[in-house]
């Protein structure tokens, strides 16, 4: 059998990886630190930048190049991995938007 490429988006990926390895502890470990100890289930739009600026960017790049992520470009990560609509909105990230994210082309090193 071949994967027809049209049908084998991302959402099916991330839902055939979730069946088969199911969740993984590192990823809530770090989204909790990300949270800082809050019994939220999400993390806010500040504290995805500041975990995409202090833990994803490289530092040695040059900042008029390769520009820290700002407010306006996060939210847009948000809209684009976080699954529940309301929580896009009002800029959160759930695990499973925070893990989509991190599985997606958009967390390659800059």
């Amino acid at each position: 059998d071949q994967l027809v490429k049209e049908k084998f988006s991302f959402e099916a990926f991330y839902k055939f990886y979730k069946e088969m390895l199911g969740d993984r502890p590192e990823l809530g470990k770090v989204f909790d630190d990300i949270k800082a100890g809050s019994k939220r289930n999400y993390i806010t739009l500040d504290q995805m930048v500041e975990f995409l600026n202090k833990f994803q960017r490289d530092p040695r790049l040059n900042e008029i190049l390769f520009p820290h992520h700002n407010k306006e470009g996060t939210k847009k990560l948000i809209q684009a991995y976080e699954q529940d609509k309301s929580k896009q909105k009002i800029g959160q990230l759930t695990l499973d938007g925070f893990t989509n994210f991190l599985m997606s082309p958009d967390n390659l090193p800059t």
